[in-house]
């Protein structure tokens, strides 16, 4: 029996993934009750139940319409899907890098995989790159320098 990946599977296999990952976030905050009263965790734990919830029906749903099962890998060449992909991993290392550089290097493969059926590579690479750096640069002046809003240097240079 061969397993055909629809995207009901897929996204519910995402979302239990990253409902997994908030769990494991929002057990760090106090728990519940330490006061006499719910604490900062009250609320977390009860959207992680519904989208437990959610995310094993829509991934039930997807397992009972498929009948022969095989593997489809269009579903993940698909530019949604890979903008959430390449967002998903920009929050994960954004504190890690800092802001520069994740920013940069989101925007530059944003810029590419939705430019790249209309420029030539060299072309291409030079206009990703400014765009990345526009980019990047725009949005640290409005929060450095407009709001006053400090971004993340990046964990890997705070010795540097």
């Amino acid at each position: 029996m061969k397993l055909k990946l629809n995207s009901e599977i897929i996204c519910g296999t995402v979302f239990i993934l990253f409902n997994s990952i908030y769990l494991s976030q929002a057990l760090k905050l106090p728990f519940l009750f330490e006061q006499g009263e719910p604490g900062p965790i009250f609320f977390p734990l009860i959207l992680i139940v519904i989208m437990y919830i959610c995310s094993f029906l829509i991934l039930i749903q997807g397992l009972k319409g498929e009948k022969n099962f095989t593997f489809n890998l269009s579903f993940f060449m698909n530019k949604n899907v890979f903008a959430i992909f390449f967002s998903a991993l920009y929050i994960i290392f954004f504190n890690t890098l800092g802001y520069w550089l994740i920013t940069l290097l989101y925007s530059f493969i944003i810029s590419i995989f939705f430019e790249y059926k209309k420029r030539k590579t060299i072309k291409l690479i030079v206009f990703s790159f400014i765009i990345a750096l526009v980019i990047t640069t725009l949005v640290w002046l409005l929060f450095e320098v407009l709001f006053k809003i400090k971004l993340p240097v990046g964990g890997i240079w705070e010795n540097v």
